[in-house]
């Protein structure tokens, strides 16, 4: 079973075993990281992409994934529970099919984010 937010799909044996890996696979762990490290500023220009109140005074924004949908953030809620916190999907305005497009789709977040949504 797969799933994300609440819904899933069964996947049989052979249709797992066939499937393409994501495009951004490859990517993935330096990008994460390297937002973690190094931009908290994106992080927060994505967070202004979420519905209003999702991100509270004092919560921390970390990156937990990126594929061809989009990026997957954990808001960290100030308190500091380990339990405490929330997993959202920034979407991309469309899935990317190569790693290529992963720039241009970041930049096209960006733009969006600073004109408010």
């Amino acid at each position: 079973m797969l799933g994300e937010g609440g819904a899933g799909v069964d996947i049989g044996p052979q249709d797992f075993v066939t499937a393409r890996p994501d495009p951004l696979a490859a990517l993935e762990t330096e990008t994460l990281r390297h937002l973690d490290e190094d931009h908290p500023e994106f992080l927060a220009i994505l967070s202004g992409l979420l519905p209003e109140g999702t991100v509270g005074e004092g919560d921390r924004v970390r990156p937990l994934g990126v594929d061809r949908c989009g990026f997957r953030l954990r808001i960290e809620r100030a308190s500091g529970h380990s339990s405490d916190h929330v997993d959202v999907r920034v979407p991309f305005p469309r899935p990317l099919t190569c790693p290529g497009q992963h720039g241009p789709a970041v930049r096209h977040m960006t733009a969006m984010a600073r004109r408010g949504g």
